[in-house]
């Protein structure tokens, strides 16, 4: 599946001196859709539904940094410059590599899984190097940061149209879908916190995930006023 895509040239022309003053583009992705913007280093971000990118229109200085809201796939040009992605939580530093961060408004954690290279992340104080299939976490209520082995590659095919999710509550699983599919959810059902799914979503059929979701939760749904009410079986 393609993705709808800015690219952005430097060249002569177009670059900063120290002396201006640093102009910044920002982009917004809606609930549902996905994009692609390569920026003017030659790196390039894929941002998933419900996410919001800040960087300047030309790097200089001595970082290269941009500011993330949401979900981004970062696939970093090689520079001895370094490339940093800011968050409400932490700080992610390369210097060129691969890596996934999620960083939601309203999510209780934040994340960055890693698929090659390394990088630095800096929260709450605290400076920790990750390695490739590792995901780094940080609770947003009890700051508490852990690292756990992944498969990178799978929880990262997103950016190419497949929706792969581990270990998720049932809360967390519909507020994903809520976003991938551009799709209200209303959860009315009882299914415990301590319950854990899996699943693989494709983009385009909704349908299907829904189903699944019915199964695997032993829950009912109905369509109404355009939105999907998911609630307990009636007995």
């Amino acid at each position: 599946m393609n993705h709808r895509e800015i690219s952005y040239a430097e060249n002569e022309q177009l670059k900063q001196t120290k002396k201006d003053s640093v102009r910044y583009n920002s982009v917004t992705i809606p609930a549902g859709e996905r994009f692609a913007v390569v920026l003017s280093d030659g790196t390039k971000v894929y941002l998933n539904s419900n996410s919001y990118i800040r960087y300047p229109v030309n790097f200089s200085g001595d970082t290269r940094d941009v500011t993330l809201v949401g979900r981004a796939y970062f696939d970093v040009a090689k520079s001895k410059i370094p490339f940093i992605v800011n968050t409400s939580d932490m700080k992610v530093e390369v210097l060129g590599t691969s890596f996934d961060v999620e960083s939601r408004k309203n999510g209780k954690s934040t994340s960055v899984i890693l698929v090659e290279g390394s990088v630095k992340v800096l929260a709450d104080g605290q400076s920790r190097i990750i390695s490739p299939d590792e995901k780094l976490s940080i609770d947003r209520f009890k700051r508490n940061i852990s690292v756990t082995s992944v498969d990178a590659k799978t929880l990262t095919l997103w950016k190419d149209g497949v929706l792969v999710l581990r270990d998720n509550t049932f809360d967390e699983m519909i507020e994903a879908l809520c976003s991938w599919y551009g799709v209200e959810i209303i959860d009315f059902s009882s299914v415990p916190e301590t319950e854990k799914f899996n699943g693989r979503f494709d983009r385009e059929n909704i349908a299907t995930a829904v189903e699944t979701i019915a199964l695997s939760a032993k829950v009912g749904y109905r369509i109404e006023d355009g939105k999907l009410i998911i609630e307990d079986l009636k007995k």
